[in-house]
Order: C-alpha cells, then sequence, then structure tokens
C-alpha cells in the first residue's frame, strides 16, 4: 500500500542523516554575557541574539528539501515574522511612556499636627462625658436629698440636719409680735363666685407644727428654765388639731437624749426605787401629748425590762400614784380621786385606771404592751396610743 508524497517526505526529514543536533545550536548563557561586559562595557546581548536567530534560519533553511524551501506557506510565514520583526525595528515613533499617578507625599510636619488634632478631639468628647456624668449626679443627689429629708423649717440648717441623721422632726417656731404668743393661725376669706347668695366665709388654715408620723425633738436648754420651755410646747401643742397625738424625745441643747431621771425631775413627778429598777435604761422613752377635747394631756411610754414583774409592782405602788404623778396631770393641783383603780381592756391589752373626773376625762391609766411601761392621763389618751404605731413598734 502506498504512502501520499507528503508522509514520505516527512519521515525522510526525520531519518535524514544531516538532521539537526543540539549541538549544531551555540549556547548564549548570562556568565558568557557578564565576562563580555566586563571586556567591553559597549557590548549589548541582544546582538549575540541576533546573530544566533540568523545562525539557526540559515541551519533550518539547509536542512529542508527542496519543495519545503519552495513551500508557500513556510516562505508566506518567515517573511511575515520578519517584516513583523523589521517594521517593529524600524518604527520610529517614540514610545510613550506610562506615567504612573502621582501621590501627594504627607508632609512630615503634618503628622503631628494631625496627631495633635486628634488628641483635642479626644479630650474635648472626655471633658463632654465627665460633665453629663457630674450633672447627672448632681440632679440625682439633690433630688434624693430632698425626698428622704422633708423641710420642716427651711430656715434651721441645724434643725434639718438634724432630723436627716436620727429621724426626729423638730417644732417650728413662728415670728410674732409677743413672746407668749401661741401659733399664728392665718385667715382669709374667700368669695364664692358662683353662688352670690353665699356670704365670705373665713378659712382657718392650720399647718401641724410638729411632725404626726415620727417622733421629734423636745429641746429643754441646759438652764433652770426647763420647765418654761416644756410649757412652751405643751402651748403649742394646743394650737393643733382636736385629737393629734405626738411623740417627743427630750434632749439638751447639743440633742444629746436626756436620761429619763433628769427629765421627769422637770416634770416635778417621782417614781418609787424598786419602780426605777425595772427601767431599761438603754432604750429611748418617749413622751406623748395628746390634744385632747378639753386641753392637751401628757402621757408616757417608757421601756421596761420585765413586763410580769413591772405590773406586780405597778400593782403595789396604785395607793401613792396618783399624788406622785400629780403633776403629769394638767392642771395638776390638788387632784382627788372619785374611785379606787379599775381594770379594763381594750384591743387585748390589759388596762388598769383611776378616774379623777367622773366621765373619764382626768385620770391615772396605765398598761405594758411590747415591753412598754404606757402611763396616760385620760381615757381618750389610752386608746389613742393604744391604736398609735408608737406601741406597736
Amino acid at each position: 500500500m502506498f504512502k501520499p508524497q507528503e508522509m514520505q517526505t516527512k519521515i525522510n526529514f526525520k531519518n535524514q542523516s544531516n538532521a539537526i543536533e543540539e549541538t549544531d545550536f551555540p549556547l548564549h548563557t548570562l556568565s558568557q554575557d557578564l565576562v563580555k561586559l566586563k571586556q567591553d562595557p559597549a557590548y549589548d546581548p541582544s546582538d549575540f541574539s541576533k546573530e544566533q536567530e540568523e545562525l539557526i534560519n540559515e541551519q533550518t533553511r539547509n536542512q529542508m528539501t527542496d519543495k519545503q524551501k519552495t513551500s508557500p506557506f513556510l516562505n508566506q510565514a518567515e517573511e511575515s515574522v520578519s517584516q513583523a520583526k523589521t517594521e517593529m525595528v524600524n518604527d520610529s515613533r517614540p514610545a510613550e511612556k506610562t506615567v504612573a499617578p502621582e501621590i501627594e507625599a504627607i508632609s512630615s510636619n503634618s503628622v503631628p499636627l494631625i496627631q495633635k488634632t486628634s488628641f483635642k478631639i479626644t479630650l474635648i468628647v472626655l471633658l463632654a462625658i465627665l460633665l453629663i456624668f457630674a450633672l447627672a449626679f448632681t440632679v440625682y443627689y439633690y433630688k434624693t436629698k430632698s425626698n428622704n429629708n422633708p423641710a420642716i423649717n427651711p430656715n434651721e440648717s441645724v434643725v434639718d440636719q438634724q432630723e436627716a441623721e436620727n429621724g426626729f422632726s423638730f417644732p417650728v417656731e413662728e415670728s410674732s409680735s409677743d413672746d407668749d404668743s401661741t401659733t399664728v393661725i392665718q385667715e382669709e376669706n374667700v368669695n364664692s363666685a358662683q353662688d352670690q347668695n353665699n356670704t365670705d366665709k373665713a378659712v382657718t388654715e392650720k399647718e401641724p407644727i410638729f411632725s404626726l408620723d415620727k417622733p421629734n425633738f423636745l429641746i429643754l436648754e441646759d438652764t433652770s428654765d426647763q420647765e418654761a420651755s416644756l410649757k412652751k410646747y405643751i402651748q403649742e401643742m394646743a394650737s393643733m388639731e382636736k385629737g393629734s397625738l405626738v411623740e417627743f424625745v427630750p434632749v439638751d441643747s447639743s440633742y444629746n437624749p436626756l436620761p429619763f431621771k433628769n427629765f421627769y425631775s422637770v416634770l416635778g413627778i417621782t417614781f418609787p426605787d424598786n419602780i426605777i429598777g425595772m427601767f431599761d435604761n438603754e432604750k429611748q422613752y418617749s413622751l406623748l401629748l395628746y390634744n385632747d377635747t378639753d386641753t392637751v394631756k401628757l402621757n408616757l411610754a417608757i421601756p421596761i425590762k420585765n413586763a410580769p414583774a413591772a405590773l406586780a409592782e405597778m400593782k403595789k405602788w396604785e395607793p401613792t400614784m396618783l399624788q406622785d404623778l400629780n403633776k403629769l396631770i394638767l392642771p395638776g393641783d390638788n387632784l382627788v380621786s372619785i374611785d379606787d383603780f379599775g381594770e379594763s381592756t381594750y384591743a387585748d391589752t390589759l388596762i388598769r385606771y383611776k378616774n379623777v373626773s367622773s366621765d373619764g376625762s382626768i385620770a391615772i391609766d396605765y398598761f405594758i404592751k411590747n415591753n412598754l411601761l404606757s402611763l396616760t392621763t385620760s381615757k381618750n389618751a389610752t386608746l389613742r396610743i393604744i391604736d398609735s404605731p408608737v406601741i406597736a413598734k
């Protein structure tokens, strides 16, 4: 079977004895170029590349057959490559240079300026935050202080301070042209615009002088006129609403609690030694003023150590109790009992009483509840004190 002539030519080309070998090509290395550059600074390595390329082309043409040399395809491709290389070499147009975008250099002097500006901004922000916190804390502090410390008399800063620390209230001193005057009651006429037939009505506004829900200080100066100071509180108490019960804690001018022995001496009353031995002096006693229907009643709440023993000792004291406590009952002059001590119960509390008046408006009563011995001077005062939180605490 016969093969095409082109295939035979290709095979013969490969099997020719004078085929191109690797040794036929001169080797061009970088080390050779470096040596030549040292010898001749004007040496251009590209010249050797051109010579090498021409030599390879010439050897290639020598290895071709006549038909290959006359082939229009090989010659056309070679001529096209040569022509392209010639055009590239002969191109006289100046090469376009690629200009890199200019980057504006940051001056070294501007770096500290940026840092300074950033530092100032940070400092201003921190100061603003601190100012906001300070304002918020101030508002919270004064708001909390105003809620916890209701003002009784804004003109007495020391009184407000003591009340805030100890939870006591102080009497409000009202200005008056007469030193012996009591509470000034303001009266104003209110005209009714809706009803022309109504006459003018005098409306009396009474503001409590003492606190009704927490203890008040009863200040007794360190002088011999303590009894007069006590009477002043009683007079101010008389101006309050009927049925008002106010608790007082006797103190000296430095707001130190007054010992009970000193206080009942101011009242002008006495206690038997066996009764005094039952008192618990480590706890605070109280003076309770009750504005009864007729007059102010003085009452005492005294802590005791042993309730059953104290009750037994109180019963032993009953025969002379009215004489010993005569000054506790107002007006306190020449009081005579109309009967012996009786006994009753109210709100699960045993009450021992001796009436000085037939209606019980003046009496000597006592009862013990929650380890408190209460000495009262009227039936109304006794019932009111039993119902009050003073005994419940």
